[in-house]
């Protein structure tokens, strides 16, 4: 008889609320007869899901693409998935984390970017929120507004910022950054590595906008020249 193998084998497992999560799956009859079967992703505990037929020969093999949109106020937080034929099952997890955006990608020197970080938080849960770019900006970063119902505070020349955030619902930070005025020509970018939100102890990276550029001139940037940006 037909049995079909499925397995998993790439996908976009970070992702931000209101994107498309796309999962490559091989799906491989390793019987002696052509079959067919339907292909079902269950994304969440049933909370999205997608599926297809498959047709196959034995001993054949494909990659089907399965693919769900979450919702626009999907909360932070790792979900459980799964792909299976009538046979087998392959699962995985996902992280729906934080968005960064930008107000601008291009800022000519002396500009001004604003930076926005949101998401969705499910229950009360401690955050802390590193971000990271490189080079300096000018001076401090300059928070404009949050949802945090802690104060915070910016420290010193390191933009360090601290807050923390109880209540569930929506999470979000509006900061600015200065680029200096000798600044033309260099590539301002968010540190990946560094620049993470921790719920309750689980690391989530910040999706969504990464760089901007500095018009005009000609410049190099030193990888010594850094700005943090750290809520804890």
């Amino acid at each position: 008889p037909a049995f079909f193998d499925v397995s998993v084998v790439s996908s976009n497992n970070e992702t931000a609320a209101g994107s498309t999560q796309t999962f490559d799956v091989q799906v491989t009859n390793t019987g002696d007869q052509s079959g067919t079967q339907t292909l079902t992703l269950d994304w969440g505990s049933g909370q999205y899901t997608d599926s297809t037929q498959v047709t196959l020969d034995g001993g054949d093999s494909t990659t089907e693409q399965l693919s769900v949109t979450l919702s626009g106020s999907q909360a932070m937080d790792t979900y459980g998935v799964t792909v299976t034929s009538d046979d087998d099952t392959d699962s995985m997890q996902a992280k729906v984390g934080p968005e960064r955006s930008l107000d601008k990608t291009q800022v000519s020197p002396g500009g001004t970017v604003q930076v926005t970080i949101s998401g969705e938080v499910s229950s009360s849960s401690e955050l802390n929120l590193a971000d990271a770019w490189s080079p300096d900006a000018d001076g401090d970063a300059n928070v404009v507004s949050s949802t945090f119902t802690r104060d915070f505070t910016i420290t010193s020349a390191g933009d360090v910022v601290i807050a923390f955030q109880e209540d569930q619902g929506t999470f979000e930070l509006v900061y600015e950054i200065t680029v200096p005025s000798d600044s033309g020509g260099q590539t301002y970018q968010w540190e990946g590595e560094t620049s993470q939100l921790e719920i309750d102890g689980v690391s989530f990276p910040i999706l969504g906008d990464q760089q901007f550029d500095v018009t005009s001139a000609t410049a190099v940037a030193s990888m010594s020249d850094r700005a943090d940006a750290v809520i804890r």
